[in-house]
């Protein structure tokens, strides 16, 4: 792996609380929700950080997804 790239097992275990790494632990929703939005707004940041991202281009992104799910999940089986 080059040096610029990070391990998915290291980012995992950044993300993940040293306590639930027991066999058998649970992790609730909120557990689950609090790590994403952590990885997603580190991300966020990096790359607006590097002029990459905007903030009016992550909302128009959002808006697109939510309505391609919306589209998604109204289709009749």
């Amino acid at each position: 792996m080059m040096a610029n790239q990070i391990c998915p097992v290291e980012l995992l275990e950044i993300i993940v609380n040293p306590d639930d790494r027991s066999v058998g632990a649970r992790n609730s929703i909120e557990d689950v929700a609090i790590r994403g939005m952590t990885l997603t707004e580190a991300l966020y940041e990096i790359l607006a950080d590097k002029g990459v991202l905007t903030g009016e281009r992550v909302i128009e992104r959002i808006k697109k997804l939510k309505s391609e799910i919306k589209t998604n999940l109204s289709r009749p089986n």
